[in-house]
């Protein structure tokens, strides 16, 4: 699958945590859509007005999503690819994702579908191919984040946080597998 570590969707390593999704990848189509929707700004009224509300709900989402997801994802993809410990404080990051971070993104989600449909309606009333497309571009990764990445993360992490809990490791804030934060 486009945007994710070595592997097809669905493939896992030895350890058996399934591959993730690049945060490489996932900071581009960011990019690439907030750029598109500061440009479309400037279309005509309703257009850009649509763009606009879009992006307002958007660019704090994404800033959310890249202080929170992507870090988490590195860490994963790490402890699962590397075969080694993970980074200083990955057990915390992951635990505080999984309890309130994801539950946050999520709901941002279903927030921006609401100001996507509007965007498509305006789309399809002013003919506005440009606005349609980058409507069904960040509808499509919505659909990809919330079906493919945040299932991964949610399973690898609970896999990796009861892997410590069965070793015995704790994470006391920032020391994990011996390594300080």
């Amino acid at each position: 699958m486009i945007g994710t570590h070595t592997g097809m969707q669905g493939e896992v390593s030895e350890n058996g945590i399934a591959h993730m999704p690049a945060p490489e990848f996932i900071e581009m189509m960011h990019r690439s859509i907030m750029d598109e929707l500061v440009e479309l700004q400037g279309k005509g009224a309703r257009s850009g007005r649509a763009a606009r509300d879009v992006l307002e709900l958007f660019r704090p989402h994404v800033t959310r999503e890249e202080a929170q997801l992507l870090p988490v994802i590195t860490a994963l993809s790490a402890i699962s690819f590397s075969g080694g410990p993970p980074v200083a404080g990955a057990g915390e990051a992951i635990t505080r994702f999984l309890e309130s971070g994801l539950l946050q993104l999520e709901a941002d989600h279903r927030i921006i579908r609401r100001a996507l449909a509007e965007m498509k309606n305006v789309a399809e009333e002013e003919d506005d191919l440009w606005l349609y497309d980058v409507a069904t571009r960040l509808a499509y990764h919505l659909n990809l984040e919330d079906k493919d990445y945040f299932p991964k993360v949610e399973m690898n992490g609970a896999l990796f946080i009861g892997s410590m809990e069965i070793a015995g490791i704790q994470n006391d804030g920032g020391t994990m597998m011996g390594i300080k934060a």
